[in-house]
């Protein structure tokens, strides 16, 4: 009977802290509808208790601020598991970038799905309010060469799932190509 009581306990302290962490980012904040229209399949995940939590929208993409976006985003997740428990939440944008490796080494059990465009389109007809078209081509071009980067490295020497995944014309002709990487930490 005792046993019982303490399992049954010991479950019930397990799932007040059950909160599951994913961080979603592609290059320029790309495919972020597309992933959250697409959860179930790519993580294999049935839940409807969940936030979701923005880091970095298209019309910021030229600010520089004087904190670390590590510093911001850190402190948020943490006072959101503070106050919501049994509770997965979803950090994307594309400041999620430069703090993979951080967000990595700071938060134990959390998974990413990052998303990086094979083909050398930017995609802009397909961001937030064309707030992006304020932007020229060569700006972000770069912006986006250095996000893919920033998601190479992090992936590398780690172990993930990679997935192509491919849009082809009737007659063949790759349209989109995308890669996804699904990384439990």
């Amino acid at each position: 009977m005792l046993i019982c009581f303490l399992t049954q306990h010991c479950k019930e302290i397990k799932m007040i802290n059950s909160n599951k962490l994913y961080f979603i980012t592609a290059p320029l904040g790309h495919y972020s509808a597309w992933c959250f229209n697409n959860l179930d399949a790519l993580l294999y995940l049935n839940d409807n208790n969940k936030i979701y939590f923005r880091f970095g929208t298209a019309s910021r993409l030229d600010l520089a601020t004087e904190d670390s976006p590590y510093d911001r985003i850190s402190l948020i997740i943490k006072d959101q598991i503070s106050n919501f428990h049994n509770t997965n939440f979803f950090y994307y944008g594309w400041e999620v970038v430069p703090c993979l490796n951080e967000l990595y080494r700071d938060f134990p059990n959390s998974e990413f799905l990052l998303v990086v465009n094979n083909l050398n389109d930017l995609g802009l007809e397909n961001l937030e309010y064309g707030k992006i078209g304020n932007y020229n081509a060569e700006f972000l071009s770069k912006v986006a060469e250095n996000h893919s980067a920033a998601i190479k490295s992090f992936i590398k020497d780690k172990i993930c799932t990679a997935r192509l995944r491919e849009k082809k014309s009737d007659s063949g002709i790759v349209e989109k190509s995308i890669t996804t990487y699904h990384l439990k930490n």
